[in-house]
């Protein structure tokens, strides 16, 4: 086990083919330069965050050596882009990949539906563009998807909505469009469904009766594309609020009586929708 997380600087050394690392956590620190590919050497590591440096460069093909890799964290560090590896997803024990806030380009890759395992993806915050590719309906285990403020256009595919499993997903800010289906992965566990600043229409209704915390979608205006029966509170510029980097509904005013609202800053697309306090 190496864990460097906070106050560690210079370039990310090379590793040795005999290391016996399982366990890589670089998070927080101040790395410079780019990920040597002997990180792949790391044939035993089943954790590798490099969170929060200042990376560049790409993800080494090589990580697709690392056939016991479960979780690779790489998000917000300075100039990391390039393409998102195929390899990658071909790792069998694969749980969680995480590259927000990056500039990753070109398209999601199709060996996404080899990942049976996967539980958690987040890509927001990058350059990608294309098609959703359909074969992430093929992860059944995938709970939590964050794919805003990409450049990502064409339809979200069925398979990835019936997914029963959703706790999160975040599709807000690309240009996806289409009709809404009636109903999508309906659970117990919903968390946040953001899908605000597409080019999607349709009803929500189905979400009346359902415990979601968060919910984001061009619903307010005179021609809404989306429509909510249940959408209580609408929310106009001056009750938007920055609390932690996160844009949202001052609805503190409103009590706790509200319970559920569904917010959107009317006229320039929607924000967070949440319960009360």
């Amino acid at each position: 086990m190496v864990s460097f997380n906070g106050g560690f600087t210079g370039t990310i050394p090379n590793f040795d083919a005999t290391s016996n690392l399982e366990y890589l956590g670089l998070t927080q620190n101040a790395l410079v330069g780019t990920i040597p590919p002997s990180l792949g050497n790391l044939s035993q590591a089943v954790y590798v965050s490099l969170f929060i440096n200042q990376l560049t460069g790409t993800l080494p093909d090589s990580l697709g050596d690392m056939k016991k890799l479960r979780v690779l964290h790489a998000g917000l560090n300075a100039d990391l882009g390039g393409t998102v590896p195929s390899q990658l997803f071909e790792l069998p024990g694969l749980v969680a990949v995480t590259l927000p806030y990056n500039h990753f380009e070109g398209t999601i890759p199709e060996t996404i539906g080899s990942a049976k395992g996967l539980e958690w993806l987040s890509l927001n915050e990058n350059l990608l563009a294309g098609t959703i590719p359909s074969s992430l309906g093929m992860l059944e285990s995938l709970s939590r998807l964050t794919l805003g403020n990409n450049l990502l256009s064409g339809t979200l595919p069925m398979e990835v909505w019936d997914n029963p499993n959703w706790k999160w997903l975040g599709l807000g800010n690309n240009d996806l469009v289409g009709t809404l289906p009636e109903s999508y992965g309906i659970g117990a566990h919903w968390e946040n469904l953001e899908l605000s600043n597409n080019r999607l229409t349709g009803n929500l209704d189905f979400l009346c009766h359902l415990n979601i915390p968060f919910v984001a979608a061009d619903c307010g205006g005179y021609d809404a594309p989306i429509t909510c029966g249940c959408c209580q509170v609408c929310c106009g510029g001056g009750d938007v609020v920055e609390v932690g980097g996160l844009m949202g509904c001052d609805v503190s005013s409103f009590g706790p009586e509200i319970g559920r609202q569904f917010c959107v800053k009317e006229g320039l697309g929607s924000i967070m929708c949440g319960a009360g306090p």
